[in-house]
């Protein structure tokens, strides 16, 4: 039986219900189609979702407040990593290999019995299918994702930590979360971030932030998978330092000079095949 901790605030509806799709999956759809495309008209982006133009303005409007989109001049981007984070269902179709390679390696870290502490990373996600051959185990999570990923699986304790539900994420942050998160301990927590450099991982989100760095206190072990592209990126709040984690898992595509520079700060770095 999982142990649920949540208090769910429903977060309104602004649109009106299209007869094809949900106001919600048509928002998915809409950032789907500028994320494909880069960028993409309002008129085009109507078209291919088969509505009307007003009808892409109020859904723009929507995810520019959930800062996940930018209009400028009739043209519609996704914000940069600097700002957003995506949803979790286009998060986790980026990268894939890398992902489960990093997972993979990761892995290992986990011994039977260990409470394990995972967040709504996508990067850090696969490892939840990778848990049973370890089991048993208690899975601590803030992630609906996860939880319903784990729920019912034999060997495996789910504990749902709840607070204030974020839709991008499909998780619970806020003052309730941390505050929650304080009153457990996790042997081992596995996470990702938007950006990553030499020094440090960094997110644009407060209560991003906030959460992870209450995942970091609670936990014995803290490991930090990291592609490649996060150390292309940029985002302007430090989350952690790199010399907070015990292990960072890479993938092999990470360059030469960048692992040499971690490896020079001192930080244990794990290569994934």
């Amino acid at each position: 039986m999982a142990i649920l901790i949540f208090r769910f605030l429903k977060m309104e509806q602004s649109m009106p219900p299209n007869k094809k799709m949900s106001p919600t999956q048509r928002r998915k759809a809409l950032l789907q189609l500028v994320i494909e495309n880069g960028t993409i008209k309002i008129n085009d982006a109507a078209q291919k979702l088969d509505v009307s133009p007003v009808t892409v303005y109020r859904d723009v409007q929507t995810l520019e407040e959930m800062r996940t989109l930018l209009r400028t001049n009739g043209e519609l981007r996704a914000y940069p990593t600097s700002t957003s984070e995506m949803p979790p269902e286009l998060r986790s179709a980026q990268a894939i290999p890398e992902k489960q390679a990093l997972c993979a390696a990761a892995a290992k870290l986990i011994n039977p019995g260990d409470a394990i502490l995972l967040d709504d990373s996508s990067t850090a996600l696969p490892i939840v299918d990778m848990l049973q051959e370890v089991s048993p185990l208690a899975v601590i999570s803030n992630s609906l994702t996860v939880f319903e990923k784990i729920k019912g699986k034999d060997g495996i304790q789910p504990v749902l930590i709840g607070g204030r539900y974020v839709e991008w994420a499909n998780a619970f942050y806020g003052s309730l979360a941390t505050t929650l998160l304080r009153e457990l301990q996790a042997d081992i927590c596995f996470t990702s971030d938007a950006a990553v450099s030499l020094s440090a991982t960094y997110n644009p989100i407060d209560y991003v932030v906030d959460f992870k760095r209450a995942m970091f206190a609670a936990s014995k072990k803290k490991v930090l998978l990291a592609d490649h592209q996060k150390f292309s990126r940029s985002a302007f709040q430090v989350t952690a330092l790199l010399s907070e984690f015990d292990y960072i898992v890479v993938d092999r595509q990470v360059p030469k000079d960048i692992l040499a520079g971690m490896r020079e700060s001192g930080c244990d770095i794990l290569l994934a095949e």
